[in-house]
């Protein structure tokens, strides 16, 4: 069996130029914070990928310090591809050391061309690092073509792993992702199914160029819509960038279906560690495979039963659950071990041989067997990592019991897998039990119900419109209102026009007493503001800065301004309001009088246009209310509708 092994795929050195500004990077110290007790806790496999940057010799001898305490630590670099996407590449160290022609060594061609290939210039690379350094900061922000880079690595023809990579700490757009917890682990499934296995084959090089520029694409549109959705002005803007969220993650729910429900599935992640704050190691993965370059391929490859998170192998290990070495029974005086593997065991045997006697033997409950319990008894239970025991305790097993089986001694362990186990023989039964039993758990997706809710309003808003076109207005009162008026005193004509003029007033007056109530606010702030100045000035730190003669003349400079918007502004608004008062009574009076004076006819003529102003702005709030359900309905493009009830069943670590 392969051991498993804690893995770091992605740790920077102070070859990065954003890496270890506080502390001094020392590869003696690396080993202290890598080591741990536990499996879970003590990295075994590391790789340092500095920004844009890569030294054969530095890390050959990274090499030969941590072999010293038992880590492997393989050859890397991160590129900046996109600003929004980076690729961590990850060399085959055992052909960085072959030899080529020229009697130089793989990995030292490696350097030359990484460095020739950014430009950089490397008279002062070892001498002056920080010098060289402030090339590789100003390399990441100018991303380089991911196809160039692979075509470098395949014309020297190096193994690579190539990990795509997007920066969790900078940016909103991550900030949303992890609301959405499905959403995150679909992005983490996109991440870990376009890992790149470097190879030989020229068609198979060019397709690789192409996945990874696919892969590239996908995460930038991803962002840059949570980039536009947080930048939004409009709501159609916003609209827009959700419209392309959701699609791109209903792209990935087809692509994982199967998989989106799973627990702690197992995800490729690196510490990213700086040099800045505890090093974490939550994050990192297991892998069950050997410890090379190739493991850690093949485990990549295999990642569904390879690859574990750490919290996923915490939860499986052995010691850590109720496994059963052997168990030891005595038969007629002479006593037998059976033994048993640490994986799936059966007992098998036709029926009536015995075998639910046997499981009853277990939990130390044969009463009902008076003649066989003379004969055949439980001496030792034998658990791995949790000593012996006579018999075995509710929590340490889960009974699934046969479709016809009226045996009521496992009754009490109803469970998850008795229940799936009834469930192909009578699904009725299985529903029914599930909502006796975990109703109160029940979560209900009713999504074709709310399409179907939503699309019905849209139609009685339809029937609305229709029935308000059909409603009769009648437009001849236009004719008599022209009539009217044109064989009328032209006083009347008038009182329309007065009437607007007065509500237009009316307006002006009040938003001229609310720049009377902000100049007042003004005034106050400006007091206190000149207040605290002097309490400012007052202060002698303060006085070493500016002299009296700055401090007056700025005082007075203030004060200047403060005259010319308040006192100034303030009477030529009061006045203002005052003009627009007298006038808008005057104007008040005539309307009433004008008003009084309308004849029956002329409130007739008023009525009908006041009927047909009503008609207009219904059918313009029914016409704003289809435009918000139809964006309503939009929600539900390119997405699968179900209508289901979800029951949660839990026992212990068991979820259904």
């Amino acid at each position: 069996m392969k051991d498993y092994y804690l893995c770091d795929i992605h740790f920077h050195t102070n070859n990065s130029f954003d890496a270890f500004k506080t502390i001094k990077f020392d590869v003696n110290d690396i080993c202290s914070i890598l080591n741990g007790k536990a499996i879970e806790d003590n990295v075994k496999l590391i790789c340092f990928t500095d920004h844009n940057f890569f030294s054969y010799s530095d890390y050959d001898n990274y090499f030969q310090t941590l072999s010293k305490c038992g880590v492997l630590c393989l050859p890397g670099i991160e590129i900046n591809t996109t600003n929004k996407v980076h690729w961590i590449i990850i060399f085959n160290n055992n052909e960085l050391s072959q030899t080529t022609e020229n009697g130089k060594l793989k990995g030292e061609i490696l350097e030359e061309k990484i460095d020739s290939y950014y430009k950089y210039n490397t008279s002062n690379k070892k001498k002056n690092l920080q010098e060289f350094l402030k090339q590789t900061e100003k390399a990441q922000l100018s991303p380089i073509d991911i196809s160039e880079f692979i075509d470098l690595l395949n014309a020297i023809g190096i193994e690579y792993i190539a990990v795509p990579h997007f920066d969790k700490r900078n940016g909103g757009w991550f900030n949303h992702i992890k609301k959405n917890p499905q959403q995150l682990q679909l992005l983490d499934f996109f991440l870990k199914d376009n890992i790149i296995f470097g190879v030989e084959s020229k068609q198979i090089k060019e397709k690789i160029k192409k996945n990874m520029l696919q892969t590239q694409e996908f995460i930038n549109k991803y962002i840059e819509a949570f980039e536009k959705l947080d930048s939004s002005t409009s709501e159609k803007e916003k609209e827009t960038a959700l419209e392309e969220i959701n699609k791109r993650q209903e792209h990935l729910n087809k692509l994982y279906k199967i998989e989106e429900c799973l627990d702690m599935t197992s995800v490729v992640y690196g510490s990213d560690y700086h040099g800045v704050g505890d090093y974490q190691k939550e994050n990192l993965f297991i892998m069950k495979s050997e410890l090379s370059f190739n493991g850690l391929k093949f485990a990549l490859l295999d990642s569904n039963s390879r690859l574990f998170s750490v919290a996923k192998y915490k939860k499986f290990l052995k010691n850590n659950n109720y496994v059963i070495d052997n168990i030891r029974i005595e038969e007629n005086g002479c006593e037998k071990t059976i033994n048993l593997g640490d994986g799936l065991n059966c007992i098998i045997g036709a029926r009536g041989s015995g075998k639910t006697y046997f499981l009853s033997m277990l939990l130390g409950d044969t009463s009902k067997y008076n003649h066989i319990n003379k004969s055949i008894k439980v001496k030792e239970i034998s658990l791995l990592s949790h000593g012996a025991q006579l018999k075995l305790s509710n929590e340490m097993f889960d009974y699934v019991a046969q479709k016809s089986s009226n045996n009521n001694l496992f009754a009490k362990k109803a469970n998850i897998y008795d229940l799936l186990a009834r469930a192909p023989y009578d699904y009725k039964e299985f529903e029914t039990q599930l909502k006796q039993n975990f109703n109160k758990d029940t979560e209900s997706k009713t999504e074709i119900d709310l399409f179907i809710k939503k699309v019905n309003e849209l139609i009685s808003l339809f029937r609305e419109v229709n029935i308000s076109k059909n409603n009769s207005v009648d437009l001849k009162f236009i004719d008599s209102y022209n009539e009217y008026f044109k064989n009328k005193n032209e006083n009347l004509e008038v009182y329309d026009i007065l009437n607007n003029l007065n509500s237009f007033l009316l307006t002006s007056s009040s938003n001229k007493q609310k720049d009377v109530l902000l100049l007042n606010e003004y005034k106050s702030s400006y007091e206190a503001y000149i207040n605290y100045l002097e309490k400012t000035f007052s202060i002698k730190e303060v006085k070493k800065y500016i002299s009296e003669e700055q401090y007056s003349k700025f005082k007075e400079n203030v004060t200047d301004i403060h005259q010319k918007i308040y006192i100034n502004g303030y009477n030529l608004l009061k006045n203002n309001k005052e003009q627009i008062d007298s006038v808008q009574l005057r104007i008040a009076s005539i309307v009433q009088k004008l008003k009084n004076e309308a004849s029956n006819s002329q409130r007739i003529l008023t009525d009908s246009i006041s009927n047909f102003k009503n008609n207009i702005k219904i059918m313009i709030d029914l016409l704003r209310k289809i435009k918000i359900k139809y964006s309503e309905l939009k929600m539900f493009s390119c997405k699968e509708l179900v209508n289901e009830n979800i029951y949660i069943y839990s026992q212990g670590e068991n979820r259904l």
